[in-house]
């Protein structure tokens, strides 16, 4: 895959160090906004945190410094018809998030990194409701 298609539908990362798992959203040049291809990483990630049983906690950063998450990626999902929207974007990303939210570690949320967009702001708040507020700790 070229560089610039790595760049446009973004990545999610995961690295380990025992009992601390961190997510990382990969796409700063659109505010790490989620694209299909990144839901389905970060479901697959997940699906794997949960069953490691020696990971205890799970932080969720971001590349980049201007946001942390801008949500869904507007201009993907504007040219979809709405029954594709609904089982391309709803299905997964309520299926996701559902995920994020039953695991069995702690997700954690950086206070500094925290979401700039008002509709993934509240469910990424209301998931990870642990907030780390002293970035030097993580």
């Amino acid at each position: 895959m070229s560089e610039s298609a790595t760049t446009d539908v973004g990545r999610v990362t995961v690295e380990s160090d025992w009992e601390v798992a961190t997510i990382c959203l990969d796409r700063p040049a659109k505010h790490n906004a989620l694209t299909p291809e990144m839901l389905e990483q970060l479901e697959q990630i997940l699906i794997a945190l949960d069953a490691d049983r020696q990971v205890r906690v799970v932080l969720l950063t971001a590349v980049g410094d201007r946001s942390f998450c801008a949500g869904a990626d507007i201009r993907r999902f504007k040219a979809l018809q709405p029954l594709e929207m609904w089982a391309l974007w709803t299905r997964l990303g309520h299926r996701v998030f559902d995920r994020l939210a039953g695991l069995r570690q702690p997700p954690l949320l950086p206070s500094p990194a925290m979401p700039t967009a008002a509709g993934s702001s509240w469910r990424w708040r209301a998931i990870c409701g642990s907030l780390l507020t002293t970035p030097h700790l993580v």
